[in-house]
């Protein structure tokens, strides 16, 4: 391929395509017209018909054409019409060689699509006036079609990243027609392009376009981030969205301008941004508030009422017996109840009472689930502590009735402790640490109830807190110390065993009773390290005596309703035993009835197995629990102990010592033997002697003491020194 200028084939301005194609059937004719055309600097292809001279173009488009009309065949003026009907038609230069002068003849030719012709003879002189002509028609249609093609590639990648952008594009003009969209608009609106470009912005944008686009606007003059609009879908639906843009200069689009607009749906975003919020605020099972938001309302109800000088109740609720429905029945069963709980929780707050849920809330309070089976209900406006007590009743009757749970009939009291303000408390901390206090009040007292707070709870908890630091630290201080308190035999006094009772003697302080620091443990959990501990050092001490050459004697070891849940038990007992070498028909387990019924079958399996392994088994406290013979006759005990609380009065009531007289004949009947615990009177002692209990135990005997006053016991060498700080 050459290339050449317009005046001489070497210096023609700008580059040109020199390749021709020469249509002519007349062999001299097309040798002497080949001749002079690559005098002229062409490279040139001959054709003698019209068949070949449109299969040689279809291969190769050539840009110069010179054709001859009298043809064999296909006629010039139809391979004229055939090359321009093609998609790249325009491109060609045709010029025609002709013989003919008759006007409508080269009125014909140029109709069909020739740019130029000559008369035969051709002129040299002529040929190169006609061909520097084409050579600029040439290299204008090139340049032309080159900016199409570039315009036409612009306008593909432009499509191709508008429909690649993920969000809505609008361009609308000032006066608010929009102008194009992309197809994220169909997807999210509704909207056919066609329904909207050339409509008014307003279908869509409502009032916020006046708004927002005012003509005035300096929006129409610079760049916009971020604009919250809600946009109108074809079926009504308002879309959230985030609106930014920038302006479009006079003739981009439309002789005024506009702005092209990305609008961003932000509706995944808030429906996000609120389900954040639900599991940040609300309780996932119930749909209550939970705890934080609990605690922002109280801050705002104690900020209200100290501003109006009003007063405010907040009762704090945690269900009775919750844990035992929870571990029997399982979980499902639990949730169940508690959004029954919820419902109840909900109803019986007064009616002017926000609830909290979603989209029901009122005025004056809210019901919460502060976590596991507590909730709390935050009551506003109210005159004085009457009115707290009207809704605590209220609940406590509405959580007596049974819950209908997966065809169970379930019940679920609950202890409520109730704190005001701002009596009871200056801050929602404060406050609700009051009415938590109340709470554990209302459950010590026998659950089902409700209590105020007071000062004296308080010191109460205070202490209890201070028991409670210490406590986890009594062990590796190794504060505590085991007491033992003999049994006898009721007829002849032989000494047959020992109560081992556990003592606390923190460091650099006084001691501690069992009564305060024991539920203390059992509350906290800390009582099963340490019940573990008692068991061991039991252990080890009996066998201690055994080594001096003591005859073996029982040995009774509390286990607490802890204990009793912990599944390494069993295991942890054996341990005990191997490591203090001690035979385990020695060692004696006590239990209570209700320890067992809280988890009866848990504990009824461990028991069974202890008992298969040689250890005893005693029912302490009887009388104060079930008292039942049926569960009775199921637990593998050897003895019962009869309480002190009715060993304490059997002389001086004779109800009493007829219950006594019959506990001891029942136990008899079933092979089981009788410990009357708490004796310390000789007339106490004789009647339960006299009705046959087995073995008897009490301060008439011996206070509780160190294993060295026990030892002098044992030897029978006088005065054990009892401990000072009670029987249990």
């Amino acid at each position: 391929m050459r290339s050449a200028g317009l005046d001489d084939p070497a210096t023609w301005h700008g580059e040109v395509d020199l390749r021709l194609l020469l249509v002519e059937d007349d062999s001299s004719t097309r040798r002497m017209l080949e001749g002079l055309f690559v005098g002229q600097g062409y490279e040139v292809t001959a054709c003698p018909n019209g068949e070949a001279a449109l299969v040689r173009h279809a291969e190769d488009p050539f840009p110069f054409i010179a054709l001859d009309l009298s043809l064999p065949g296909m006629s010039g003026l139809e391979v004229c019409r055939l090359i321009r009907a093609r998609r790249d038609g325009d491109r060609a230069y045709i010029l025609v060689i002709t013989s003919s002068t008759a006007p409508e003849r080269l009125q014909e030719t140029l109709a069909a699509g020739a740019n130029d012709y000559l008369v035969k003879p051709v002129s040299l002189d002529l040929l190169h006036v006609r061909l520097a002509v084409a050579n600029r028609h040439i290299h204008e249609v090139e340049r032309r079609f080159t900016l199409e093609e570039q315009n036409t590639a612009t306008r593909s990648e432009i499509s191709d990243i508008i429909r690649s952008i993920p969000d809505m594009l609008l361009v609308l003009d000032r006066s608010g027609r929009i102008l194009r969209t992309n197809q994220r608009v169909t997807e999210i609106l509704g909207y056919e392009q066609d329904e909207l470009v050339g409509g008014s912005a307003n279908r869509i944008f409502g009032p916020a376009f006046a708004e927002c686009f005012a003509s005035e606007s300096p929006k129409w003059e610079s760049p916009f981030h971020n604009l919250d609009i809600v946009l109108t879908a074809r079926d009504g639906r308002q879309i959230s969205v985030l609106v930014s843009g920038a302006p479009l200069r006079a003739s981009t689009e439309g002789s005024g301008g506009g702005i092209v607009c990305i609008a961003k749906d932000m509706s995944e975003r808030n429906r996000a941004e609120e389900r954040i919020r639900t599991l940040a605020f609300y309780d996932g099972l119930t749909g209550l508030p939970n705890r934080h938001l609990m605690q922002e309302r109280v801050r705002a109800a104690m900020a209200s009422a100290r501003k109006h000088g009003r007063s405010l109740a907040l009762l704090f609720l945690d269900l009775d017996q919750f844990k035992h429905v929870n571990d029997t029945l399982g979980h499902q069963v639990g949730d169940r109840l508690l959004r029954d709980v919820s419902s109840r929780l909900i109803e019986s707050v007064r009616l002017t009472d926000t609830v909290g849920r979603n989209g029901a809330t009122a005025q004056s309070g809210t019901v919460s689930r502060f976590g596991g089976d507590e909730f709390t209900i935050l009551l506003t406006d109210i005159d004085d502590a009457n009115g707290a007590s009207l809704v605590a009743n209220r609940i406590l009757s509405a959580l007596a009735e049974p819950f209908e749970v997966d065809g169970r009939e379930l019940y679920s009291g609950a202890s409520i402790g109730i704190a005001m303000f701002p009596g009871d408390g200056n801050d929602a901390e404060s406050l609700l640490q009051s009415a938590d206090t109340a709470m554990y009040d209302a459950k010590s007292q026998g659950r089902s109830g409700f209590r105020f707070f007071t000062q004296p709870m308080n010191e109460a908890a205070s202490k209890r807190l201070s028991i409670e630091n210490r406590l986890r630290r009594a062990l590796e201080r190794d504060e505590f110390a085991l007491h033992f308190q003999p049994l006898q035999a009721s007829r002849t006094g032989a000494l047959t065993g020992a109560e081992v009772l556990l003592r606390w003697h923190p460091t650099g302080g006084k001691p501690i009773s069992p009564a305060d620091f024991i539920p203390v443990a059992e509350e906290t959990g800390l009582i099963v390290a340490i019940g573990e501990w008692v068991l061991r050092e039991a252990c080890r001490q009996a066998a201690r005596w055994n080594r001096s050459g003591h005859p073996p004697i029982r040995i009774s070891v509390n286990l607490s309703t802890r204990q009793l849940r912990d599944e390494a038990l069993c295991e942890t007992v054996f341990d005990c035993l191997r490591e203090g070498d001690l035979d385990p028909s020695q060692l004696e387990l006590e239990i209570t009835e209700t320890a067992v019924m809280q988890e009866y079958e848990a504990s009824i399996s461990a028991l069974r197995r202890l008992a298969e392994a040689g250890i005893g088994l005693c029912l302490d406290d009887f009388g104060t629990g079930y008292s039942s013979l049926a569960y009775i006759r199921r637990f593998p005990i050897e003895r019962i102990k009869i309480d002190q609380s009715f060993v304490s009065t059997i002389t001086e009531c004779r109800d009493d010592a007829i219950f006594s007289a019959a506990i001891i004949a029942m136990a008899h009947t079933l092979g089981l033997d009788v410990v009357g615990e708490g004796v310390e009177t000789t007339e106490q002692a004789e009647l339960l002697t006299a009705q046959g209990c087995d073995e008897l135990q009490g301060f008439l005997f011996s206070r509780p003491c160190p294993a060295a006053g026990f030892e002098r016991l044992l030897t029978g060498s006088g005065d054990p020194k009892p401990d000072e700080e009670g029987s249990d």
